[in-house]
């Protein structure tokens, strides 16, 4: 029997404002790829002008 799936998180909403360890944020866009990895966005990111 194979292995069971997980189901993939809830997807974030376009736009929504993630800060990484280095205190950057990144504004995700559309989802681009998903599978067994999880969920893949578009990112950009935010520069401070």
């Amino acid at each position: 029997m194979p292995p069971r799936r997980k189901a993939l998180p809830t997807p974030l909403p376009d736009g929504w404002i993630l800060t990484d360890t280095e205190k950057k944020e990144w504004r995700l866009g559309q989802i681009i790829g998903k599978g067994g990895f999880g969920l893949i966005y578009l990112g950009n990111y935010i520069t401070m002008c």
